[in-house]
């Protein structure tokens, strides 16, 4: 596990792909308070409070959310899959729930960067699901 204490060379910024706990919000609605699995994440904003906002990437398409496509091949993944636009995770930075990236670029925690078109499309889908109260927000802090 990372410890919170440790730094980085780089700050995160909005579009930077890690490794994190992700705790989903039907886990969180039955008493979970950790993420059963380490999942490739996009980190969506930096907060001037030390809060990153981060929604997860899925290789299982999912049926009941709201999600972006990623080709085989983005971000070094093998096959396809699914940014989900429904779920966010309010965390500290550095946390205990970010894990090392292997390969990582840049940072010991960062994997790569989502493209600038990739990035507009998910704040832009972010954007229209808080507006339409459509995304479950999970504070890990």
């Amino acid at each position: 596990m990372v410890k919170s204490s440790s730094t980085s060379p780089r700050p995160p910024r909005p579009g930077d792909v890690i490794a994190f706990e992700y705790l989903w919000s039907h886990e969180r609605d039955v008493g979970l308070f950790n993420g059963v699995k380490t999942r490739h994440c996009v980190i969506v904003r930096v907060l001037d409070n030390g809060l990153v906002v981060i929604v997860p990437i899925t290789g299982t398409k999912p049926t009941h959310a709201n999600i972006i496509e990623l080709r085989g091949g983005v971000l070094g993944l093998a096959r396809a899959s699914w940014i989900v636009t429904s779920d966010i995770n309010i965390t500290e930075w550095p946390g205990p729930d970010i894990r090392p990236a292997h390969p990582s670029q840049g940072a010991w925690w960062r994997y790569g960067s989502l493209s600038p078109s990739l990035r507009n499309k998910l704040f832009d889908a972010l954007q229209d699901g808080l507006k339409r109260n459509v995304v479950a927000v999970v504070k890990r802090y």
